[in-house]
């Protein structure tokens, strides 16, 4: 993705995100969590338009990440412990995964192809991974569906995998047959 997601926020507006997540959490409780940002907000940090956020602005440039942001949060700095890359991106992108499932079951979006042509074009996923769902059928449907049952397991039911993508998973299905498997 172009941006991480912590800057993204930063420059959408914290402001913005606390409400959108609100509409989420209200439409979808099982699913999405509230965003953990309305400290930031109540406090004045709406990102790079205050010229504060998760990070420090100066003239409008992301200086860097802001101590008062912990504050505001509860929170201290610390040296983060070491985390594995796969972790991460599994934490990220997986839920993304599944909601992209979600909007399939639900006909918010008629097709893989068109879902993953709005992700690449309207989120800046990486397009030379074909898109989420081709990047799904990449990683390979049993191991999404394992993660997302894992990461259910200690962080709560908004991982919890859809019952469609358990389904094509368990048949060894794909979103996409027309092209070979890749593996990482």
């Amino acid at each position: 993705m172009p941006v991480g997601p912590i800057a993204l926020l930063d420059d959408v507006g914290l402001d913005v995100a606390v409400k959108a997540g609100e509409i989420l959490h209200a439409a979808f409780p099982e699913r999405m969590k509230g965003s953990g940002q309305e400290a930031l907000v109540a406090a004045g940090r709406l990102g790079r338009k205050s010229g504060r956020g998760f990070y420090e602005y100066e003239n409008g440039k992301r200086r860097g990440p802001s101590r008062d942001a912990y504050r505001a949060l509860g929170a201290e700095p610390k040296d983060p412990a070491p985390v594995n890359v796969e972790t991460i991106e599994s934490r990220l992108v997986l839920p993304m995964v599944n909601e992209a499932v979600f909007c399939l079951e639900e006909g918010v979006v008629p097709s893989p192809s068109k879902l993953d042509l709005a992700m690449i074009f309207g989120t800046g996923f990486p397009a030379f991974r074909g898109g989420l769902l081709r990047h799904a059928d990449a990683v390979g449907l049993d191991h999404v569906v394992a993660w997302l049952k894992e990461l259910a397991d200690k962080y709560g039911t908004r991982f919890v995998p859809a019952e469609s993508l358990q389904e094509l998973a368990e048949g060894n299905g794909r979103f996409y047959s027309d092209r070979p498997e890749v593996t990482f």
